[in-house]
């Protein structure tokens, strides 16, 4: 895009030059030139206004980008010590703040509900938190995701701890629109372990 661009800058002016300097009775061809020139300068508009526009959607990827990257790790330092940032209201208004009014959380194993609840039960049912140890946001910041460990307490008391991975897609300012939850097990061995803890069930 910038060789095409100089190479039309370039040429126009050498042709502007050229019309410049041309014979009184060269008239058809100074018009020629000129009309040359001119179509020469309509196309080198183009060319900057596209490339323009080219620089500005990808400086909009960027900032997309590192939205949804802060959210995305703003979210991690949250459900990583819980404690750390309030009572369990506080914590719910801070999660409820880095999404969308309708935002979702879709555990493959135990189903779909709105994000607030689904956080609640999540960290406080199971008096639990959330150890990320990798992630990854796309390019553009609409999609990214995480491996982690959920470490709790099971609805019998027993301790629990169940690996995953979530897929999360963000608006352009970096709110979390939706959350899909998955697992390494079986749906029932998951019910398993957040009922029982692990003692006792098919996971290790």
């Amino acid at each position: 895009m910038a060789k095409r661009t100089i190479r039309l800058l370039a040429t126009a002016t050498v042709l502007a030059a050229f019309v410049g300097a041309g014979q009184a009775g060269a008239s058809d061809e100074s018009s020629d030139l000129r009309s040359e020139v001119a179509r020469l300068r309509a196309e080198l508009g183009a060319v900057t206004a596209e490339q323009d526009a080219l620089f500005e959607e990808a400086a909009a990827r960027v900032e997309r980008h590192q939205r949804s990257s802060a959210a995305q790790q703003m979210i991690i330092d949250i459900i990583a010590n819980p404690a750390a940032f309030g009572g369990e209201d506080e914590v719910l208004d801070l999660l409820d703040d880095l999404a969308v009014p309708d935002a979702t959380m879709d555990d493959v194993a135990l189903g779909i509900a709105d994000w607030r609840d689904a956080w609640q039960g999540t960290l406080f049912g199971a008096q639990a938190d959330i150890q990320t140890w990798a992630k990854w946001m796309a390019e553009d910041g609409s999609i990214g995701g995480s491996l982690w460990t959920w470490s709790g307490d099971a609805l019998n008391g027993a301790p629990f701890t169940l690996p995953g991975v979530d897929v999360s897609r963000y608006d352009e300012n970096g709110r979390t629109i939706s959350v899909v939850v998955y697992w390494p097990y079986e749906d029932a061995e998951v019910e398993c372990v957040i009922y029982q803890g692990n003692e006792g069930c098919a996971v290790g």
